[in-house]
């Protein structure tokens, strides 16, 4: 494992703990907004388009499905 790879957490309420682990060895970038909801369809869907070029994996915390829009915007690296 290496901390070349990036991971993306969908969700600020992930815990804190976990994100701790990951960061062990992993690099993480977690999105601002929470996942749950109205803002998970609106605010956080462009946050988290914006974070996932390049992951590696995605930590998904949420009420919605992951999309197809998602996953393109991961790229070649990405899931």
């Amino acid at each position: 494992m290496s901390k070349d790879l990036k991971v993306l957490v969908s969700s600020n309420d992930f815990p804190e703990s976990a994100i701790k682990i990951l960061s062990d060895k992993f690099t993480v970038v977690v999105s601002r907004y929470s996942n749950y909801g109205e803002s998970a369809r609106t605010v956080n869907r462009e946050e988290l388009l914006r974070l996932i070029p390049g992951c590696a994996a995605l930590v998904w915390c949420s009420d919605s499905p992951i999309t197809k829009e998602l996953l393109d915007a991961a790229g070649g690296e990405g899931l």
